[in-house]
């Protein structure tokens, strides 16, 4: 009638490793969408950042411009808000995974 504890209980869905090797697979593809879609726009990545930027330099005084505060935010920024948009585009693909 019950089953004795040698016997155990049979694993519904599969071992630790399976699971673990399907995490990696939908991880890698999520990646991978991240990074086509990251890589158009790392070409335009200057054009993104003042596409967003306009309004607020359009309030700044006249003869003001932005300023960076570290050495390497003009470069940073822009690709940084690059890897953004390219999240943001990849994120059907990345939520189904």
């Amino acid at each position: 009638m019950s089953q004795s504890p040698a016997e155990g209980e049979p694993l519904a869905e599969g071992t630790l490793v399976s699971h673990l090797l399907e995490l990696r697979d939908r991880l890698l593809r999520s990646l991978i969408a991240v990074a086509i879609c990251f890589v158009p726009l790392a070409f335009f990545q200057n054009e993104l950042f003042t596409l967003v930027a306009q309004p607020l330099i359009d309030q700044l005084p006249e003869g003001t411009s932005l300023i960076a505060t570290s050495v390497v935010s003009p470069f940073m920024a822009p690709l940084k808000l690059s890897l953004i948009c390219a999240l943001f585009i990849a994120m059907p693909y990345v939520l189904m995974q």
